[in-house]
């Protein structure tokens, strides 16, 4: 695997969980994958010790609105979870991460610069790191 910019980011939706197409105009994402982690120190350990519990998975992600790519406004006023792909970069890699995702967004109105918005998606399920798309 090469070194990439994330020029060619992707942020994609499936409605049928195999056919893709774009969610809108991403900047970036960033993907946080954590587990919960339970404190099981003893008065006699030397050190602290942890076991994990559950994984986490959640997305955020800046876009630049355009009132003709709806997606990521459809995907979080309806009332299921919606199936996305985050590949870092389209062009190099196939690299990506799926999974079924709750979303919500909010937008960046400033009088000075274009309108923005910010996506935050979390996982409702498994998600799974692939190299094929």
């Amino acid at each position: 695997m090469a070194r990439m910019s994330g020029a060619d980011l992707a942020v994609q939706i499936s409605t049928n969980g195999t056919t893709f197409t774009s969610l809108g105009c991403f900047r970036r994402f960033n993907l946080n994958a954590t587990k919960d982690m339970y404190d099981a120190t003893c008065a006699s350990d030397a050190n602290k010790t942890y076991k994990p519990g559950k994984p986490d998975f959640s997305v955020t992600g800046e876009f630049v609105f355009d009132d003709s790519a709806i997606g990521v406004f459809t995907a979080a006023e309806g009332t299921s979870a919606v199936t996305l792909r985050f590949i870092p970069n389209d062009t190099v890699t196939n690299a990506n991460w799926t999974g079924t995702f709750w979303v919500d967004y909010t937008l960046d109105a400033p009088y000075d610069n274009i309108v923005t918005g910010q996506m935050t998606a979390r996982a409702d399920g498994a998600v799974t790191r692939s190299t094929t798309t």
